[in-house]
């Protein structure tokens, strides 16, 4: 009770104390309602048919009444009420884990995950409880599935390398299928018993929206491994072994709702791959069915035909592989005909499968008769370029009638069908170069990585010059030559329908091909969206024609209305570059997405780019990394940040800052616009860390931040990680690795947004932050935007 109160306290005869605890007590029993119905009790409206009173006007009541009535208007069940309330927030008060354990059970940190189990049976404060790598063994699995039973609180589960054996982690999926609040639980690897235990689990319980099963073994170089049963949308396996039961999926798909299956190295083979199809063939929920690099032959590929030909909901599939996965071409022609009699498939995904050239005429009937199929990618060269099997140019040419005749098909991805020699083979495939020119209803086109050599790049080009479908074209990694470079030029200005254009990784092309395609920027019938030029020329080596191609680009930007996105990567654009682009955005309202990174730009042209963020309002994403940039550039950067209103995604990792990240810390107290940094592989100072923590503190907005890879911000570990603790925005962070204390692990996992802290090693008594921070179950770094590389 404030000290303004006390001589209403006096008025009413009742000293502080006293008036303070009725009015808490009335506040309650207006508010609550004290259990008897209705309340026969002055004002007679805690519990009546009125319904209780809101909190603002039961304080003024609770006040009035324990004025003038003290104890007597008091109903006998308060007191038990009161009691009950204050017995219920010291129950489901937030406590560190320490106050759980002894001061002897703290020294004994080996037996810690057992302890906290223990804990859990009496204690329903947690919310997340993070066990890897703490040996519970079948007692502790028993322990906790007793407390899983009774625990109504907890969300988040990680049980990952805990040895808790078949026995107990069948005792925890049980226990996991009755309990309400668990919605994430992660395990480590599993034999077939563990497998269909959990998958039990996740089918007999709604609120259980994702079981996660991590695998170890000889396969970790494939990368991500496990299986991820998310509850009513997808079911992925990646790079398990055969001790994962279909019969696990079989129980789960029983349940109905499942969307989407990944399969990924999981060793089907054609016994399980034909008791997979087996499985589907009556399903009516599943819509997409990724089986990759898993080798199968024959009855494998039958059984998914057979598959197709039945089932009535798939409308995607992908059978991709690699080198010794891939599917051969007997098998491939076996799946794609059975397209012929499918009437829902949209999307299929045959990559780096081994179609020979006879595979084209089966391609080409398909999509005569199909009506549904919108994107194919039907394969390409599995190895190298000497590999038995591409389609090559005759394959493509005998596929291209069916492209034609398609009435669907949206986009068709040709990367590496025709391979090295085309051009003396038969000119680049001039059958597929003309059907551009006349295609209806094809949008994008890729033909990625085929090393096509000048005569059937400007052949390409020019037929794009007249199509009025084709909207996206990837032309990369070919051997153009500054001829097809001027033919694409001619094109973009002439061509009104393309939209998307990627020719990088054609370093032949040189300043001399460039420059046509960038001069057609300032074309009125140019309505480009995006221009992807990476490692097309280089600036240094070719300054004359070099300083034309700045020129025209410069020109070009300030001149169109429609580019989005424009990538220069790996030019050598260095500050005259640098200077150009930023003076012609300074003028263009139009470009969202800019990446110039890797063109050893210095610290002038981060001058000159910074200027331009000053006054450009439309730019949203921009990749500035590797490019030499030091802390003059740096404090430019941050000081044009607290201006800038648009930029939500910027990259300045691998540069050369140290001082000025406090400049850029500082920029986050003020920018309320900024979502995704990287700051990864500098040499950022102890003063930016500190000035960093105070920042995250202050700033609502950031939702990734990477500040990897740099070594002297380590001494401010301790600080940055207080600070994420009171931070309610970001998602994402990456630190310095550094060893974190117990209790320090405890305050993350319990604030206000728990973070996870994966990959967590027992180190005396301390666990070291080996990956970055993340909220929510899957320690995945979120997308960064259109040039994550």
């Amino acid at each position: 009770m404030d000290a303004s109160e006390a001589p209403l306290a006096e008025t009413a005869g009742f000293s502080k104390e006293e008036l303070s605890s009725f009015v808490k007590m009335y506040y309650i029993q207006l508010v609550k309602g004290c259990g008897r119905k209705p309340c026969k009790q002055p004002p007679g409206r805690c519990a009546s048919a009125d319904g209780p009173l809101d909190p603002k006007e039961a304080a003024t009541v609770a006040m009035k009444l324990a004025i003038d009535q003290g104890r007597g208007a008091r109903c006998k069940d308060v007191n038990a009420l009161v009691k009950a309330q204050e017995e219920e927030a010291n129950r489901t008060r937030p406590r560190p884990l320490s106050e759980l354990l002894t001061a002897n059970d703290r020294d004994e940190i080996e037996n810690l995950g057992l302890r906290i189990v223990t804990a859990l049976a009496t204690d329903a404060a947690y919310t997340y409880i993070d066990l890897r790598e703490e040996c519970l063994h079948e007692e502790g699995g028993i322990l906790l599935a007793d407390a899983l039973r009774r625990n109504s609180t907890i969300k988040f589960l990680n049980l990952q390398h805990t040895n808790m054996g078949d026995d107990g982690i069948v005792a925890v999926a049980e226990a996991l299928g009755v309990n309400r609040s668990v919605e994430t639980a992660l395990f480590g690897q599993q034999g077939r018993k563990g497998h269909l235990a959990l998958a039990s689990a996740v089918k007999d319980n709604d609120r259980l929206k994702t079981i996660e099963v991590q695998m170890t073994g000889n396969q970790s170089a494939r990368g991500q491994m496990g299986v991820v049963w998310d509850n009513g949308r997808t079911f992925k396996a990646i790079n398990v072994d055969k001790t994962f039961p279909l019969a696990a999926l079989a129980g789960w798909l029983r349940k109905g709702g499942v969307k989407t299956i990944y399969l990924r190295h999981a060793a089907l083979r054609d016994d399980g791959m034909a008791t997979l199809a087996e499985l589907l063939e009556s399903d009516e929920s599943v819509t997409t069915l990724r089986v990759e690099d898993d080798r199968f032959e024959e009855v494998g590929a039958q059984a998914i035909a057979d598959l197709l030909r039945s089932n009535r909901t798939l409308t995607r599939l992908s059978l991709a592989g690699e080198d010794g996965t891939a599917l051969s071409s007997p098998e491939l022609i076996v799946v794609a005909e059975a397209l012929i009699d499918n009437h829902t498939l949209e999307e299929l995904d045959l990559r780096h499968s081994a179609p020979k050239p006879v595979a084209g005429a089966v391609f080409a009937k398909v999509l005569t008769t199909n009506t549904t199929l919108k994107r194919l990618d039907p394969g390409s060269i599995s190895s190298s370029p000497a590999a038995e099997g591409p389609l090559k140019a005759q394959g493509v040419a005998d596929m291209v009638p069916g492209l034609l005749a398609s009435t669907g098909l949206e986009h068709i991805t040709l990367t590496q069908v025709m391979g090295y020699g085309c051009d003396e083979e038969s000119g680049g495939c001039p059958a597929l170069t003309e059907a551009i020119k006349i295609f209806k209803g094809l949008k994008s086109i890729n033909l990625a990585e085929n090393y096509l050599e000048s005569e059937a790049g400007v052949a390409v080009a020019t037929a794009l010059a007249t199509t009025s479908s084709i909207e996206a074209i990837d032309l990369s990694t070919n051997e153009f030559d500054p001829a097809v470079g001027v033919a694409l030029g001619a094109a973009l200005a002439s061509n009104s329908a393309l939209k998307q254009v990627n020719v990088s990784d054609n370093d032949q092309l040189g300043a001399e091909g460039v420059l046509p395609i960038v001069a057609a920027l300032a074309s009125a019938n140019c309505t480009l969206t995006s221009l992807v030029l990476n490692c097309v020329f280089d600036l240094q080596n070719d300054f004359e024609k070099g300083e034309d191609v700045l020129d025209a680009l410069e020109a070009g930007l300030k001149a169109n209305a429609t580019l989005k996105t424009l990538s220069l990567q790996n030019n050598s654009l260095e500050t005259d570059g640098a200077i150009a682009i930023s003076d012609a955005l300074a003028v263009n309202s139009t470009l969202e997405n800019l990446n110039i990174r890797d063109n050893q730009l210095g610290n002038d042209g981060a001058k000159a780019v910074a200027d331009m963020f000053k006054v450009n309002c439309t730019l949203v994403t921009v990749n500035l990394g590797d490019n030499s940039i030091s802390d003059v550039g740096g404090n430019a950067l941050g000081a044009a940040l607290k201006e800038n209103t648009s930029i939500k995604t910027l990259r300045l990792d691998m540069n050369k800052m140290r001082a000025s990240g406090v400049a850029i810390a500082e920029m986050l107290e003020t920018n309320s616009t900024l979502e995704h940094l990287d700051l990864s592989n500098n040499r950022h100072s102890k003063p930016s860390g500190l000035t960093f923590a105070k920042a995250i503190r202050i700033n609502t907005t950031l939702k990734h931040l990477d500040l990897s890879s740099n070594s002297d911000m380590k001494e401010t570990f301790l600080q940055l990680v207080n600070a994420l603790i009171d931070n309610t925005s970001l998602d994402y962070v990456s630190l310095q690795k550094a060893k974190l204390e117990l209790d320090m692990i405890e305050r993350l996992a319990t604030a206000a947004r728990p973070w996870t802290v994966p990959g967590k090693r027992r180190q005396r008594k301390r666990y070291n932050s080996r990956f970055a921070l993340t909220r929510g179950p899957v320690d995945v770094c979120p997308p960064f935007g259109p040039f994550d590389d």
